[in-house]
């Protein structure tokens, strides 16, 4: 017997719940809007310590990062060979 794979049937129920719910369950998905943030993750992970891209480390990402989230130039520290 094979086993269901539960991963897409609770994927494919909130799709369809979003599709073909009625209005309320549609408002749900409207109202949460979901923006992935590149420089939100990468500042986290460098303030945390864990490995990032070497394009967050120098150049214009870099710049960003400390203008947009704040980090300081003590943040990258860690990562100085």
């Amino acid at each position: 017997m094979k086993k269901p794979n539960f991963e897409t049937n609770v994927w494919d129920a909130h799709v369809n719940r979003a599709a073909t719910g009625d209005k309320k369950d549609r408002l749900q998905y409207k109202i949460k809007p979901w923006d992935l943030d590149h420089l939100e993750i990468a500042a986290n992970r460098i303030r945390q310590g864990q490995p990032v891209g070497e394009n967050y480390l120098k150049g214009q990402l870099k710049q960003d990062l400390m203008a947009y989230k704040g980090l300081t130039e003590e943040d990258f520290n860690n990562y100085r060979p």
